[in-house]
């Protein structure tokens, strides 16, 4: 599974806990931070459609098993 979101995400960091907790691998990706100096992003796309890997240190993520979600959150002062 991959989490694109800031470092600073208290949200995502309970959501992260819990599927850590779940045993289920997670790949925490802030795009503002990691890229391009943190990660390592291959990929193609062909008439079999997308492939490809991101890495961010230790973790690789699969980019033909991704589904995107969005959430948006705002913040309330």
């Amino acid at each position: 599974m991959m989490i694109s979101t800031a470092d600073e995400d208290a949200t995502a960091d309970l959501v992260i806990a819990e599927l850590n907790r779940r045993r289920v691998p997670v790949l925490r990706f802030d795009p503002g931070q990691d890229f391009p100096h943190r990660a390592v992003l291959r990929a193609h796309t062909g008439q079999a459609g997308r492939a490809g890997t991101l890495t961010v240190g230790s973790r690789t993520v699969d980019l033909g098993s991704v589904r995107v979600e969005n959430e948006a959150r705002r913040i309330v002062w």
